[in-house]
């Protein structure tokens, strides 16, 4: 399960590397509006709270796989 999520998070985070990147582009071309710049802060933000509930979650996991591990040892 951890790994699955592992993968899921890189990702993510390659999605996030390349969206970064067109944010840039365009701003660097004058492309993006003030309110688009306000949509792009609003999503990082989005983005970097479900990125803590994710690590979050992972660090659950991890308590409760092993956890479940040492009662099946027993």
């Amino acid at each position: 399960m951890q790994d699955r999520l592992q993968q899921a998070q890189k990702r993510l985070d390659s999605a996030m590397d390349r969206l970064e990147a067109a944010i840039n582009t365009r701003t660097e071309a004058g492309t993006l509006g003030d309110g688009d710049m306000i949509e792009v802060a609003t999503l990082r933000k989005q983005n970097d709270s479900l990125r803590e509930a994710t690590d979050t979650v992972g660090a659950r996991l991890d308590e409760v796989i092993g956890r479940l591990r040492t009662v099946l040892e027993e």
